[in-house]
């Protein structure tokens, strides 16, 4: 929890007090683009840990780890051409449609492919300007500090992307801390 809360406080300044959502797309892309590389150099590593920590086979992890990639960088790709703002002309009249950050956003993903949602959420909440905490499951401990590793070799500025595991309590704390105002959740019915 301790850690949770040293995430959620540096999210919200990050995102406060900026830079993160005031940089351009193409700056934030930068990072990811980074991002993204420092992951694939990790990613015999991160198969390994992954299959080690939840009995995924290696075979498994390492086309799952494809996909992470590939969703990753379909998302870096598709900021590129995405406008914001966009001008719509619609049977109501012409609106202009926004697209920018909601704030500090918490990622709970799932032991069963944590590296997964990165591609598919956090990278996403990430280009668009939210500072994301990443709270994985306590059995994936080793594959978070290589997906922690290889967002300080981006060069995140700080308060940025926070990635740590946690069990249910943590889950519960972030989930109702008022410093939040997102929350991707992906996991088991019970939790």
């Amino acid at each position: 929890v301790a850690d949770a809360e040293v995430g959620v406080l540096g999210a919200r300044k990050a995102f406060d007090e900026g830079p993160w959502p005031d940089m351009s797309i193409d700056v934030r892309t930068e990072f990811l683009v980074r991002f993204r590389a420092a992951l694939d150099a990790r990613f015999d590593a991160v198969n390994q840990a992954w299959a080690n920590e939840t009995g995924v086979p290696v075979r498994m992890a390492k086309m799952l780890s494809r996909v992470a990639a590939s969703s990753g960088n379909d998302a870096i790709e598709l900021a590129q051409t995405v406008a914001f703002p966009e001008i719509r002309d619609t049977p109501g009249g012409r609106v202009e449609l926004r697209r920018g950050p909601i704030g500090p956003t918490v990622a709970i993903v799932t032991y069963n492919g944590p590296h997964v949602e990165i591609g598919l959420a956090v990278i996403p909440a990430l280009l668009v300007g939210n500072t994301v905490v990443v709270k994985l499951p306590p059995e994936t401990r080793m594959t978070g500090h290589l997906l922690a590793d290889a967002a300080a070799e981006a060069g995140f500025p700080e308060g940025v992307l926070s990635i740590f595991a946690g069990d249910a309590d943590v889950s519960r704390h972030l989930v109702a801390h008022t410093s939040v105002d997102a929350v991707h959740f992906t996991g088991g019915t019970e939790v």
